[in-house]
This record gives structure tokens, C-alpha cells and sequence, in this order.
């Protein structure tokens, strides 16, 4: 019987790591944008702050992400920086959603 590929990814360690990893990222970055010491600032600036702060999460998953990826050196380095934008506009949507609530 052939399984579908979300039942095979499940029982996968390495889809368990990589899922831990990116909630632990996530829910720090909740943690940090719930902070009353940067409610009175600007979105931009919360929002590398948030990033700065929690970086210890960012770079475990970025070992991780790095060890297992099939890129070279360079390629990996390009796309992370593209990950790196795409998680600064994913802390300013959690900002914005916090600061309006």
C-alpha cells in the first residue's frame, strides 16, 4: 500500500527536527513581538529587533537547514538570504496582527 507523502514525512526524524525547529523560531518571535518594550516603536525597527534578539533559534535552524540541503556553498548562502527577507516580512505581519488585537 502506498502511503501518502504527509503520513511518510511524519514518521521522518528529519521532518521532525526540521518542524521543531521552525516552531521554536515561530514561537519566539511571538514571544519577542509581544514585548512591551518595543510597542512604541517602528515597525521596521521591531521588527529587525524581533530578529536580532531571537537569533540563537534562526541560526540552529540554519546549521540544520544547511547540513541537510543539496545546495552548494554559495546557492545555500543566496537562498538564505532570500529566507532571511521572507522572515523579516513574516515578523512584521506578526507585529501588525499583535499590535492591532
Amino acid at each position: 500500500m502506498i502511503r501518502p507523502v504527509s503520513m511518510l514525512a511524519q514518521s521522518d526524524p528529519l521532518y521532525q527536527q526540521l518542524k521543531q525547529l521552525v516552531a521554536a523560531q515561530g514561537d519566539c518571535w511571538l514571544k519577542e513581538v509581544r514585548s512591551k518594550s518595543l510597542a512604541k516603536v517602528d515597525l521596521e525597527t521591531t521588527a529587525y529587533a524581533v530578529a536580532a534578539r531571537r537569533s540563537d533559534e534562526t541560526q540552529r535552524y540554519k546549521v540544520f537547514a544547511a547540513r541537510h540541503d543539496l545546495r552548494n556553498p554559495s546557492q545555500f548562502e543566496e537562498y538564505w538570504s532570500q529566507q532571511e527577507r521572507n522572515d523579516l516580512q513574516h515578523i512584521k505581519k506578526m507585529i501588525a496582527l499583535v499590535r492591532t488585537q
